[in-house]
């Protein structure tokens, strides 16, 4: 990619100069066949179309919430927002009918403006909009009048905001991470060189679009690279973990991947092909990815193990380590190898052009090498800060690292061994009892390994305040009904399994049902939510004794 194409808009019109007609964007159905395509010019001309709306309203220069589906109307929707010199926000709807944290969201953000499908504008609670005084634009039915000749190519520089992304709220709220124009060119040409992205590689993702992975991973990394893309929908995948794969065949993808819970359901779920159609082929798929969450090496063996019929190779996996905050890529590397000492495996070779440094975050000095602290990093790659968040942007940016200014705190806990960055946990998530530190993941990872055949598929591990000392709670979320000898059986198990592998008896464990344990949009495991509703004793998680095992 040349070095004078400093902002999107520039990409995107290099790349309707040269291919027009060239399929970008192709999306799958249920039945894993094209559904609808997008060529870079008609990706182009209906994004001048939206472009020229919201210029006319003058929305230049602020953010654009958009609320899609999964689907090409989102990425009309965000190329039309830059391209007009707007901010697009990618929000996703509620699971359910409570839309205060999405409202929240748009009002923190200033936004006054929402993008959306008149399909989804339904379901909005109009009350609170109008409160906020926010208007809803359906791009799908446009009863505005349109001058598309009155659309002008705003002036944009490499450091003004190119959009808002926010964080999947793992361990806080969600934040508005500013992301701008040099940031995405800067960590779309890291991603291109480890990755070895070329025209003639093909992706596969059923990734969110509001997430950072999907987004920036594969709608702007494939029009970076000029590599196609066959999108699923994220809740065809869920339906059905294998179509996935089934995708990934019939393409004949090379490049492709998720985070670790995605290879769990497929090596977990269903069989590697249906009767009606053609055996699985995964000799094709040269990078299998594997962020976004901690990467257990027993999980990726378990896939290859199960698709090596499938000529799945296990040495395409490509564990990687990456954040909102650094644009989305940090660091990557072929091969699942554990130190030697930890079953933590390394997420990426440090190159020499990063900065990546293991600091006490006590002393804020450097660690040396294989001592475990917090990860600081300095990138181009780096957003500013949050979005109309400056105390938080203050608390995390531009650190100062020996004298040098420009580190960010990631919050993340790793070490890093012979010039590899190890991944252990979210700082966050580490407690301490009787003079020992224990990680959140480590404790849940063995739980869902061991007790994953008697049906426990997720296990949130996290303190609460109980006395002098803080109480270990484990909760536990089952895949059926749950019989009565269960109540008692299970937790018992896990209460004996975490003493014996850990030294450390939980003080309560709890069945809870399917779903029920929150997630981010991006499959996260939410702690503090957990936490919270566990001593609220809210309608999901009333608090029992032991004894009583389930919680309705």
């Amino acid at each position: 990619m040349s070095a004078t194409k400093q902002d999107l808009l520039s990409i995107v019109e290099m790349q309707v100069n040269q291919s027009p007609h060239q399929r970008l964007y192709a999306f799958l159905n249920k039945e894993v066949s094209i559904s609808h395509e997008l060529t870079y010019a008609a990706l182009y001309d209906k994004a001048v179309t939206i472009a020229a709306v919201l210029q006319q309203r003058r929305l230049q220069k602020s953010p654009i919430a958009l609320l899609y589906p999964h689907g090409p109307d989102f990425i009309v929707a965000f190329l039309g927002t830059i391209l007009a010199g707007a901010w697009p926000m990618p929000l996703t709807k509620p699971r359910g009918k409570d839309w205060t944290s999405v409202l929240r969201t748009i009002a923190t953000s200033g936004a006054t403006t929402v993008l959306t499908l008149s399909s989804t504008q339904r379901l909005i609670p109009q009350a609170l909009l109008h409160a906020g005084r926010v208007q809803v634009l359906c791009t799908d039915v446009p009863d505005w009048p349109v001058d598309v000749a009155s659309w002008q190519r705003p002036d944009v520089q490499p450091h003004d905001i190119a959009f808002i992304q926010y964080t999947s709220g793992s361990t806080s709220h969600p934040r508005g991470v500013i992301v701008t124009h040099a940031n995405v060119l800067h960590n779309s040409e890291s991603i291109r060189q480890r990755f070895g992205c070329s025209p003639e590689h093909v992706c596969v993702s059923w990734l969110p679009f509001h997430h950072d992975m999907g987004l920036i991973g594969h709608v702007i990394q494939s029009l970076y690279c000029g590599v196609p893309n066959y999108f699923l929908s994220p809740a065809d995948f869920i339906g059905d973990p294998l179509r996935w794969l089934r995708a990934i065949s019939r393409c004949k993808a090379t490049i492709s991947g998720a985070p670790t819970f995605a290879y769990a359901l497929c090596a977990e779920n269903g069989e590697p092909f249906r009767q009606d159609e053609e055996p699985l082929d995964l000799s094709t798929w040269r990078l299998a990815y594997c962020g976004s969450e901690r990467i257990v090496p027993s999980v990726l063996a378990r896939f290859a193990r199960r698709f090596a019929s499938a000529s799945f190779d296990k040495e395409a996996f490509f564990p990687c380590y990456g954040m909102a905050e650094s644009t989305l890529f940090v660091c990557g590397q072929y091969g699942v190898t554990p130190s030697s000492q930890t079953d933590y495996p390394g997420v990426g070779r440090i190159m020499e052009q990063d900065s990546i440094v293991i600091v006490d975050p006590l002393k804020q000095r450097p660690l040396p090498d294989g001592t475990t602290g917090e990860v600081w990093l300095r990138s181009s790659s780096l957003s500013p800060g949050y979005f109309n968040d400056a105390a938080a942007t203050r608390t995390t940016f531009d650190q100062v690292l020996d004298g040098v200014r420009g580190y960010m705190r990631t919050g993340d806990l790793g070490f890093i061994r012979q010039g590899t960055l190890h991944f252990v946990g979210r700082l966050k998530n580490v407690f301490k009892r009787r003079g020992r530190t224990f990680h959140a993941e480590d404790i849940e990872e063995r739980v869902e390994r061991v007790l994953n055949t008697q049906g426990i598929t997720r296990c949130a591990a996290f303190t609460v305040p109980n006395d002098e000392s803080d109480a270990l709670i484990l909760l536990l979320e089952h895949a059926s009904t749950v019989s009565g000898a269960m109540m008692t059986t299970i937790p018992t198990a896990a209460s004996t399994l975490v003493c014996d592998e850990f030294g450390i008896a939980p003080d309560d464990v709890q069945i809870v049902p399917r779903r029920a344990l929150p997630l981010t949009t991006s499959g996260k495991l939410q702690r503090e939510r957990c936490r919270e509703r566990y001593l609220e004793s809210s309608v999901k998680f009333s608090v029992r004794t032991q004894a009583q095992g389930v919680v309705a």
